[in-house]
């Protein structure tokens, strides 16, 4: 039975890192899923070049808080400065004979945020 109803946003950043490893900008977004349930699989759909090239990155579920589960993800790409668009999702593998999609477009206007120290 589906589970998976809505998708909060909560908070997003994204940082630039230079370190030995190179230079890149990580992007790290706080999410909540409606309702609790046992097979989510959460993430982003994310970009830093307008789309030609959309990439999925996993997020790490973090613990409930009442009917919510509190996720993180974290996606990062070479160089400072990166602009980034994003759609948060959620898949619920407990659907009957399908896998439900929940998604949060933020209205259809999608996430943007632009990497700083």
């Amino acid at each position: 039975m589906r589970s998976a109803t809505s998708i909060d946003f909560i908070h997003h950043s994204a940082t630039n890192v230079a370190n030995q490893g190179g230079q890149s900008t990580r992007l790290t977004v706080d999410f909540a899923v409606r309702n609790k349930g046992p097979a989510h699989v959460a993430g982003l759909t994310y970009t830093s070049d307008f789309w030609a090239t959309p990439r999925e990155g996993l997020a790490r579920f973090q613990r409930f808080e009442g009917d919510r589960e509190i996720w993180r993800a974290e996606v990062s790409v070479p160089g400072l400065g990166a602009s980034y668009e994003y759609v948060i999702f959620c898949r619920d593998y407990r659907d009957v004979d399908n896998v439900a999609e929940v998604f949060n477009t933020n209205s259809g206007e999608t996430f943007r945020i632009t990497g700083t120290f």
